[in-house]
């Protein structure tokens, strides 16, 4: 299984890969409401084996469920991480949470 995020409405939030794949030349994260199914794709290029991707405040903007998933570009095509656990069927992802933050409900 993934590991699960939470993350506030409206913040910033920075996370850094590892490049897993020597010949990788960037990765994508990659997350899908659960409620709506939009789907939306965040990329960053690997720099000395290390790539940031950035989820803006209009990213995180939309409180929810989302499931996510990590892919790495090689020249060879895609490596997908991050599936969690799949047995027949079912697919268990990562999940990351937007949730309201404390100081604004009023």
């Amino acid at each position: 299984m993934g590991r699960n995020m939470i993350i506030l409405q409206g913040s910033v939030q920075r996370y850094k890969f590892v490049r897993g794949a020597a010949d990788a030349t960037a990765v994508s994260m990659i997350l899908k409401n659960t409620d709506t199914e939009v789907v939306s794709t965040f990329t960053a290029s690997y720099s000395s084996g290390v790539a940031v991707v950035e989820l803006g405040e209009e990213d995180t903007a939309v409180v929810g469920t989302y499931q996510y998933q990590v892919n790495e570009t090689t020249p060879d095509g895609t490596i997908k991480y991050r599936t969690g656990d799949c047995g027949g069927d079912d697919c268990i992802f990562g999940i990351i949470t937007i949730c309201e933050s404390l100081d604004e409900v009023e």
